[in-house]
């Protein structure tokens, strides 16, 4: 922090070296990126200090900047213009598009406020004496800055309750990288007395015996009562009987052929109980069945006629590969419906006034064809399908 006070103070020093005079020695004048930034920190010195004599206005503000550089919710405003730390003019393409979407000012008591120039939301806010205090608004970053994300805290283990009636604990680590946040770490607590020794325990029964020849307990209850600590027997030595070997299973299911000739079970339940170990039979050499091929090409049946629904079908006469299962064959498609002539209907309309009625036509047994009508001209402009629907009707 020294060092960086150090290089911010030469920083400073050479600017405002270089915004209050217009040139000097050799008579030449700064780049002209360094005099837009030089002009941009000039203006935004007099926001800052309104009424100060420039060089002091220039310095202050290069103060505060810096020192609001250091504040990590900050960054990403920071490090989306590239300002340099600390804030550098020269070379510095950054400060100019920096000041120009945000405004820093200062109150009587020393508060310091960024603002955005397009929306006026405040950004951030503290006491210069306590940046690390200060209450910073993402939602208010200009558009063009990624708001940083909320870290992710892990923790240390809370601290004992000081007489103060407070505990602390310290962050292990925060991810994700760059992110920004307010770790929690101190809280209220009630104090009281050191805990007093625990000199009588509960226990739960011995576990059964482990091969290394030991058993161990676990203590349920302890006294006196908010007592810690003591010196509970958990442990004790034991003659280790090594379980019975299993000479019996149930199993699973065997599972389908895999393509390497074998299919596998697992063990559902063993016997004598508690045995352990055995020869299980889990595997066996099986004939495996390659998945059938699914069909790719087929062969159809002529279409049906169209039916009152708008829709003809037909049916899959072969499909390829040879011995493929499924697919998708195209077995319906839409089509427009004619509805069939009404044979009955037509005669009545055109031959029952000559021939009677058609249950008693004198047409009938007489052999009547399309073309029999045609040639005697009695067709009376009726179609080939009209007549012949009346053919129909009369019969041979």
């Amino acid at each position: 922090m020294q060092m960086n006070r150090i290089l911010n103070s030469l920083a400073v020093g050479a600017l405002v070296a270089g915004l209050t005079t217009s040139g000097c020695g050799d008579g030449s004048s700064p780049p002209a990126a360094d005099a837009q930034a030089t002009a941009a920190v000039r203006a935004a010195a007099r926001e800052l200090s309104p009424g100060v004599a420039p060089e002091r206005a220039v310095k202050t503000f290069m103060d505060v900047l810096n020192e609001l550089r250091t504040v990590p919710a900050l960054a990403p405003l920071f490090e989306n213009f590239r300002v340099p730390r600390p804030v550098a003019i020269e070379g510095s393409t950054g400060v100019v598009p920096l000041l120009g979407v945000v405004k820093i000012t200062r109150d009587r008591e020393g508060n310091v406020t960024i603002t955005n120039r397009e929306t006026g939301g405040v950004i951030f806010s503290a006491p210069l004496t306590d940046l690390a205090s200060g209450v910073f608004h993402a939602e208010n970053l200009p558009a063009a800055v990624t708001p940083p994300t909320a870290c992710t805290y892990a923790y240390s283990d809370w601290s004992a309750c000081q007489p103060d009636g407070t505990q602390t604990r310290t962050v292990i680590s925060s991810s994700p990288d760059g992110c920004t946040g307010t770790p929690v770490l101190t809280q209220s607590c009630t104090y009281g007395q050191p805990p007093v020794t625990c000199s009588s325990f509960t226990y739960s029964d011995w576990d059964a015996c482990q091969p290394d020849g030991t058993q161990t307990r676990t203590v349920l209850t302890s006294s006196p009562e908010g007592c810690t600590g003591g010196s509970p027997e958990l442990s004790q030595p034991c003659t280790y009987t090594p379980p019975a070997t299993c000479t019996s299973f149930t199993y699973s299911d065997w599972s389908a052929c895999q393509s390497d000739g074998t299919q596998t079970r697992t063990v559902l339940t063993s016997s004598p109980e508690g045995c352990t170990g055995g020869s299980p039979v889990l595997s066996q050499a099986c004939t495996y069945t390659p998945p059938a091929v699914e069909c790719t090409s087929f062969t159809y049946s002529d279409w049906s006629a169209c039916q009152p629904d708008g829709t003809q079908t037909r049916t899959v006469l072969t499909s390829s590969p040879d011995g493929c299962t499924g697919g998708t064959p195209i077995v319906q498609q839409a089509c427009t419906y004619t509805p069939p002539i009404d044979g009955a209907a037509l005669y009545g309309q055109s031959c029952a006034s000559c021939h009677g009625p058609l249950e008693t036509s004198n047409l009938k047994g007489k052999g009547i064809t399309v073309q029999l009508i045609k040639d005697r001209n009695m067709a009376f402009g009726l179609t080939d399908e009209q007549l012949q629907a009346i053919v129909s009707v009369i019969g041979p």
